[in-house]
């Protein structure tokens, strides 16, 4: 072989390792950018997954202290002397008996197509017990009440007039007035809504909350 040959032969091997070096080289390289690349795109899955856990997280609690919430209280309100001042036995004879539901929205912001079943009903004594009311209620049972903003309520009325005989039967224990119901309606959100009530009056003219019926979701 030539010297010229040898030469470009020489040259062209020098070229091939070289070549071949900084390939290898540059692979290195690339493989070390890629894994950083990786771990880069596996931290920042991560903290899009903990940002939208706790995004999450802080719109569920806005939607639990933001939402309507119903309260229900009952009450005897008793007719009022000249002066305007409650009587001190709010049972007496021959005189208005009303007892009054209030349902009033608690919560901040609207309550969305409110319907309401209420009632008040005397139940009689069998030997010593006092049954509870039958709590089920007739879909078509209940009444529309609209919408309810914040701080705003209904209230229902049951009015009559105590008998001596009533007076007697709710002092001896051989009757009892029950009052109960449901309620139902959305929130701003979407959800739907279920609230039960029950109370039973006391001789003193306050209620008492029943062992059951009384939930909400």
């Amino acid at each position: 072989m030539s010297l010229p040959n040898k030469l470009m032969f020489a040259a062209t091997v020098v070229i091939a390792v070289a070549t071949v070096v900084n390939v290898t080289s540059g692979s290195t390289q690339t493989d070390k950018l890629i894994k950083h690349a990786d771990r880069i795109a596996t931290a920042m899955e991560q903290s899009v997954g903990q940002a939208k856990v706790a995004f999450d997280a802080a719109n569920k609690q806005a939607m639990v202290t933001q939402r309507a919430w119903i309260a229900t209280s009952v009450t005897l309100a008793p007719p009022r002397d000249a002066k305007g001042n409650l009587p001190k036995d709010p049972f007496i004879v021959d005189k208005p008996f009303d007892v009054r539901i209030e349902v009033k929205n608690t919560g901040r912001t609207p309550a969305l197509n409110v319907r309401i079943f209420q009632t008040k009903e005397a139940i009689g004594a069998k030997g010593y017990a006092l049954p509870e009311p039958n709590f089920a209620y007739a879909e078509d049972s209940y009444s529309p009440a609209g919408n309810i903003t914040p701080d705003g309520y209904v209230y229902f009325d049951h009015l009559s007039i105590l008998t001596r005989q009533e007076r007697e039967r709710i002092f001896s224990s051989t009757e009892r007035i029950w009052v109960h119901g449901a309620v139902k309606y959305d929130d701003v959100f979407g959800a739907h809504h279920l609230q039960h009530f029950c109370v039973y009056l006391l001789t003193g003219g306050a209620f008492a909350n029943c062992t059951d019926h009384n939930d909400m979701d």
